[in-house]
């Protein structure tokens, strides 16, 4: 029978946040005598990138691997010298702080950030021996460490519509309180429309989007970014043309990473973005704000219950003669 091993950590869920102690007891059960070279217990915690392009030249398909690697921890500590480790039950003891600067575990379409306790058995002309325990690591962002999250943020544009007799314009503005969120609230927002267009906004559409940007160093410096929407909604509310209406919502953040803070090869960002569907021809009436998402809200927090139904969409505050 092959050899067994258990590890018992001081966090039986085996999560923990930067800063934390991890402590751990393995018990390693041998089956038979094994000449070792030395035991060792090692907490390693990386960031990899890694995917895959391909270009096609004529009838030569070339590929390119780009990738990068960021540490964060790499702690080795030697348990056991050269020897025959006997059959039986052995048990160590490793204890090590992981560095306030550590980066949340996180898993993605190219790349990861992981971090594992391995005891390795190296052998003599044999192949090693190696015994894994994955640990998960929350780099805690405390929405009170930075007061300007506190600030509203606005983002204003004006869309351009085409229609069959010419363009039109429509002055928009997305609004939210604040700047950013924690887990388990609710973002109200307002989008302010000024439609000045021939095209009338049959409906709009809320998407709250979760945009993960990898980073790679070789061959060279590269990016790639992956949009997954976390929250979509729409709602049937018109907006006429040559008239002005305000759209008001709220919508939820539910389980997710938090925000990325600083320069690292895996960049977790948010954005809201909202669609005014039209009549015209023209794909380009999105506008979007940035939010920043944390895992401690302020003390003075915005609420964790979205708006009553009817105050989601309010009322047109200004209609204009459809022939101005």
């Amino acid at each position: 029978m092959p050899s067994t091993c258990e590890f018992y950590l001081s966090k039986p869920d085996a999560i923990y946040h930067s800063g934390d102690t991890v402590s751990c007891t393995i018990v390693l059960n041998t089956t038979s005598p094994k000449d070792v070279k030395e035991i060792t217990i090692t907490l390693l915690g990386q960031a990899k990138v890694k995917w895959t392009q391909r270009k096609k030249q004529g009838k030569i398909q070339n590929y390119t691997d780009y990738k990068a690697k960021e540490p964060y921890i790499d702690s080795t500590v030697t348990v056991s010298r050269e020897g025959t480790l006997p059959a039986g039950t052995h048990t160590y003891y490793y204890d090590i702080v992981l560095p306030p600067e550590s980066r949340a575990s996180f898993e993605g379409a190219h790349g990861h950030i992981r971090y594992e306790l391995i005891l390795k058995l190296t052998r003599l002309h044999r192949f090693n021996n190696e015994f894994t325990k994955v640990l998960t690591v929350i780099n805690q962002q405390d929405l009170n460490l930075n007061p300007v999250l506190k600030i509203p943020i606005e983002n204003e544009e004006i869309l351009t519509s085409f229609w069959c007799c010419g363009t039109g314009i429509m002055n928009t503005k997305l609004k939210i309180p604040f700047g950013g969120y924690a887990i388990d609230q609710f973002v109200d927002y307002s989008v302010h429309v000024q439609n000045e267009s021939k095209a009338d906004i049959n409906s709009y559409t809320i998407k709250f989007i979760r945009k993960i940007t990898f980073t790679a160093h070789k061959p060279k410096l590269k990016t790639r970014d992956e949009e997954i929407t976390v929250y979509k909604k729409s709602y049937d509310i018109r907006c006429l043309r040559f008239t002005n209406r305000i759209f008001d919502g709220s919508f939820p953040i539910h389980d997710t990473p938090a925000s990325t803070v600083g320069e690292t090869i895996i960049s977790v960002q948010y954005l809201l973005k909202v669609n005014l569907n039209t009549t015209a021809c023209s794909n380009a009436d999105t506008i979007s704000i940035p939010i920043f998402v944390g895992d401690v809200p302020f003390k003075e927090s915005p609420p964790t219950e979205p708006l009553e139904t009817d105050s989601l969409i309010t009322s047109t505050v200004e209609e204009l003669p459809e022939g101005k």
